[in-house]
């Protein structure tokens, strides 16, 4: 399969509280807010955009730190403050109420945003979601912290190749291994930092209680970041939340299985 792509075009949108949020918006009709993990940016999803662009509009943001969107002014954002910026978003773009779809640590923001402001989220997607590290015990919590604070800025390369391979199945080709591979390498700091330690101290549990948005979990088989045990729990912890496995998915199930993960997040939006 190639995962060769055209360049899409973002555009910045400027934000009521300051800075800017960069965004790829295609379409029309129902809009789908499209949030990455903590090692992704709009070009996450540019293998499943087409797939889930028939009769909506596609909004995929680079949260803030990524790409070209601004920075936190302050060095520890916390996960508030990253659904505040989305919800900035869709204020800014004129929409009272969007679908959202968040992968890892973007389901952590997005499943946010749905229990801050439950009117501003029409259904919810969870895909192999990251719960935030605050439940972890703390050398595990300390280690993955650390993996991530620590990438060589000199040669981003050298973090994105040892990890690329642990957001994919064991039989993942060379090609999607070599497009994982750039995305991770194209993270910046105090961007990516930023995002990492918000993770650390978060805990969608403590809040999943209150989601009220219709909401469908979405997991790889093969996920070995948030596996399906985790994302089990989430389901089961959001009332009356719905989970389909991605059968031979690893963490990144939207690049690696991009027709089953459309079908699923599609059977979700149009019940």
């Amino acid at each position: 399969m190639s995962v060769e792509t055209a360049a899409p075009v973002l555009r910045r949108v400027g934000l009521s509280r300051g800075g800017d949020v960069e965004v790829r918006d295609e379409g029309t009709g129902e809009p789908l807010l499209l949030m990455h993990g903590v090692g992704g940016g709009t070009d996450a999803w540019d293998i499943v955009f087409s797939a889930l662009g028939q009769g909506r509009r596609l909004l995929a943001w680079n949260a803030p730190g990524y790409g070209g969107s601004t920075p936190f002014a302050v060095p520890d954002p916390t996960l508030d403050d990253y659904a505040r910026a989305a919800l900035d978003l869709l204020d800014a773009l004129g929409l009272e109420r969007a679908n959202v779809l968040g992968h890892s640590m973007g389901g952590l923001i997005a499943a946010r945003l749905a229990s801050l402001w439950p009117r501003r989220v029409a259904r919810l997607v969870l895909a192999d979601c990251s719960s935030g590290h605050l439940g972890y015990d703390e050398q595990k919590r300390s280690q993955i912290l650390s993996t991530r604070l620590t990438q060589d800025a000199s040669d981003p390369w050298v973090y994105a190749r040892a990890r690329a391979p642990k957001l994919l199945s064991a039989s993942a080709s060379p090609e999607l291994l070599e497009h994982a591979s750039a995305m991770l390498a194209r993270l910046r700091q105090p961007g990516f930092g930023q995002a990492a330690r918000m993770v650390a101290g978060s805990d969608l549990f403590a809040f999943a209680g209150q989601i009220e948005a219709p909401t469908a979990v979405i997991c790889g088989t093969e996920d070995g970041v948030t596996p399906e045990p985790l994302n089990q729990r989430i389901a089961q912890a959001i009332p009356g939340a719905k989970y389909r496995a991605i059968e031979g998915a690893g963490h990144w199930s939207f690049l690696e299985k991009p027709v089953q993960f459309a079908q699923a997040v599609e059977a979700h939006l149009n019940p």
